[in-house]
């Protein structure tokens, strides 16, 4: 298995609770509950361990875990119990203490009607005067990763959002380092974050949902209106930025066929009818998928069935980010 590092510059801690039916101005009773350490490359990193050990069964827990690290900032107030919840977790986890919580998030799942909603407990602005250091802090994490034989990965996933108490130009310094040491580089974020990394520094594989690839690099088109914009029209938009950028760009847009397109040659990944429990966390499943069948057999047509399969699978399961 090839070493993979996952960075989440936004964890969370999620509880995922389960309705029969949500009635608004009324008073509504859970069928159960449950919690998990989450943020979109948290939940990666647990889904490539979950797929390491369905698939690489000569290699023991120990052995998988060493392959998988997960990089993310952990609120010193909830700390314990972040760690009594990551006790199971099958990846090495390496974290920069920040002052106040980890945030919260919430999902609300009715049964009846099958809908899902996510609620986002963002934290306030962390006025942290170390803000500088901490961002140090983090760069020198990646770099000391980089380049030490040991723990130097084939790959580095970066996914999410980039809360205020980080310095603003952060994402341009990973990119920076991965580049430098020759590291494959997934992204899954968007907007601004994302355009300022291109061209110098535009990672290998840009990985985005139909509404953020229009938002980020055709705003025109989102803006008036993006349902409009067909599967031709929007195959045409995604290859003519992948040929620009010469790299891998993979849209996804829920139940509809995934478009990939690499340095330009487009290709189409079909999606499966499955029944539906929950679907926060298939993106950063199908993320996992595509990243651990490509650096393992560099086949974008079976890295594409990985990733399907596992956000497939995620949105079978009740529990965000995972698979089996």
């Amino acid at each position: 298995m090839k070493k993979i590092l996952t960075l989440c510059l936004s964890a969370g801690i999620q509880k995922t609770i389960e309705f029969s039916k949500i009635q608004l101005n009324k008073v509504n009773r859970s069928e159960n509950y449950r919690f998990d350490i989450a943020g979109k490359a948290v939940n990666s990193a647990r889904v490539l361990a979950q797929l390491a050990e369905k698939n690489e069964i000569h290699l023991s827990k120990s052995d998988i875990k060493q392959n998988i690290t997960l990089i993310c900032p952990l609120g010193e107030k909830n700390l314990d119990f972040w760690r009594e919840l990551s006790k199971e977790e099958n990846f090495i986890q390496k974290n920069i203490l920040i002052p106040g919580f980890t945030r919260e998030c919430c999902t609300l799942i009715e049964r009846e009607s099958g809908r899902v909603t996510e609620l986002v407990v963002e934290e306030p602005k962390i006025q942290d005067e170390n803000q500088n250091a901490k961002t140090k802090e983090l760069l020198s994490l990646l770099e000391c990763e980089f380049t030490n034989p040991k723990t130097k990965p084939e790959a580095l996933l970066v996914a999410g959002s980039v809360p205020s108490y980080w310095d603003s130009n952060i994402m341009e310094e990973i990119a920076k380092i991965a580049k430098k040491n020759d590291v494959l580089l997934m992204a899954d974020f968007k907007g601004k974050t994302l355009l300022n990394l291109l061209p110098e520094f535009a990672p290998n594989i840009i990985k985005i949902n139909k509404e953020e690839f229009l938002e980020t690099f055709y705003p025109e088109i989102f803006e008036q209106d993006a349902p409009k914009c067909d599967t031709i029209k929007l195959q045409e938009l995604i290859c003519h930025q992948s040929k620009i950028l010469g790299n891998i760009i993979i849209v996804t847009d829920g139940a509809n066929d995934t478009i990939l397109s690499d340095k330009g040659k487009c290709y189409i990944g079909k999606t499966e009818k499955v029944s539906v429990k929950n679907t926060i966390g298939c993106g950063d499943s199908f993320n996992a998928g595509f990243l651990y069948e490509f650096l393992k057999s560099k086949n974008l047509e079976k890295a594409l069935e990985m990733g399907t399969f596992a956000a497939s699978r995620n949105a079978e399961s009740l529990a965000p980010g995972s698979i089996f």
